[in-house]
């Protein structure tokens, strides 16, 4: 039975136009383009500046006609004021479901609280893979902020049901003692990305591609230790070059180790973009190397749908992205060492299968990665509520 369903999302619209952020506006447009479609959707969205985001939107192609901006109120009764504008949406939309898409901070807090008391089944996605680690772990700074956001948010919000990307959630909820009732738990194993922007280059070159922020838990340092590894063995890299995409807290660190090697002709460093889809088309492989999870990474989808092989560590479901030796490598010694050989193998590859590898990259967010199965996934999740 066809549900009226709110996807309630912040948009902050000076930030860059990619993750989830910009997913959900993009999964919004296909939806309602789709042939058929299970559930009537509507899509509410708190901004900063309602008219940049009507620009934005309209470059999204996003059809405005299911959409209600709610401005962010800057006076003394600002909370009021946007509980009041929450309120009014709510009873004029009427809605039998109420979707938290992302949740940026706490702000949005009083939002869900006027939103709880109206509408019987609220949702949540969870898109943020450290959140489990945060009630375990006291190692960064990040996780005692992310314990306190989350933990206020799972307290107050009774959410009905979690759709989550992350398949340790499930086990995290019903851990929780303080969790309570306990959500019904979905998890995603497939997303898709903008492919009408990412497709591969007729010309491609021999290049590799780190494209993440400089973070400790992005392991940047282990990417370039594991190029200099290879120069220091004799290894040819002919005329590869390997381009990191990015700027963060390690970028010093990295690029002094690159200096003390010489290896400045290999490695060049390129400033964060907001379209990197030209650079990804170009290229041949993409490397992540992160700590936690690889799935469902939006930067390793578009550079599958670019038509790259996948160079990953044996981390998540890292899997679902990468087939082993079909559309690229997980290393399977999670070390320098093992990253190292990876990046060795797919270098020296024949032309022709090399050639392969990359078209079966592509042909996977094709045939599987794609927005008619991500939308089966969620139109399931909803059919539950």
């Amino acid at each position: 039975m066809s549900k009226r369903i709110v996807l309630f999302q912040s948009i902050n619209t000076l930030k860059a136009k990619r993750g989830p952020h910009f997913f959900f506006p993009m999964f919004f447009r296909d939806y309602q383009h789709a042939e058929h479609q299970e559930n009537e959707l509507w899509y509410l969205i708190k901004t900063d500046d309602a008219e940049r985001l009507k620009s934005i939107l309209y470059g999204f192609q996003v059809p405005l006609d299911r959409v209600m901006i709610l401005k962010t109120r800057n006076h003394r009764f600002k909370t009021l004021h946007e509980r009041l504008d929450m309120r009014l949406a709510l009873i004029r939309l009427k809605p039998e479901l109420f979707h938290v898409l992302t949740y940026a901070s706490e702000e949005e807090l009083s939002l869900l609280e006027e939103a709880q008391k109206r509408i019987k089944r609220l949702l949540f996605t969870v898109t943020y893979n450290a959140i489990p680690m945060a009630f375990s772990r006291d190692d960064e700074s990040r996780y005692k902020r992310d314990r306190e956001k989350y933990g206020r948010l799972f307290r107050e919000i009774k959410f009905k049901g979690i759709l989550s990307w992350y398949d340790d959630i499930p086990a995290f909820m019903a851990a929780q003692d303080w969790i309570n009732p306990k959500p019904e738990v979905a998890v995603i194993d497939s997303r898709y990305c903008d492919a009408t922007r990412f497709s591969p280059a007729e010309n491609k070159k021999k290049q590799i591609v780190f494209a993440s922020a400089f973070a400790p838990y992005k392991q940047p340092g282990m990417f370039v230790d594991a190029i200099i590894s290879l120069f220091e063995s004799g290894f040819d890299f002919a005329e590869w070059k390997f381009l990191m995409v990015g700027k963060g807290p390690e970028e010093a660190k990295i690029k002094a180790k690159i200096d003390a090697s010489a290896l400045g002709e290999l490695v060049e460093f390129l400033p964060p973009t907001e379209d990197i889809s030209p650079l990804l088309n170009a290229s041949m492989a993409y490397i992540s190397c992160q700590d936690h999870e690889n799935f469902p990474s939006l930067a390793m989808n578009e550079a599958m749908a670019a038509g790259n092989a996948i160079i990953a560590r044996p981390v998540g479901r890292t899997h679902l992205f990468v087939h082993h030796e079909e559309n690229g490598y997980i290393a399977k010694e999670d070390s320098v060492a093992g990253l190292a050989l990876a990046i060795k193998r797919f270098i020296s590859l024949s032309d022709e299968d090399r050639s392969k590898m990359m078209k079966f990259s592509h042909q996977l967010t094709k045939d599987y990665h794609t927005p008619e199965r991500f939308r089966q996934q969620v139109d399931a999740f909803w059919s539950k509520q």
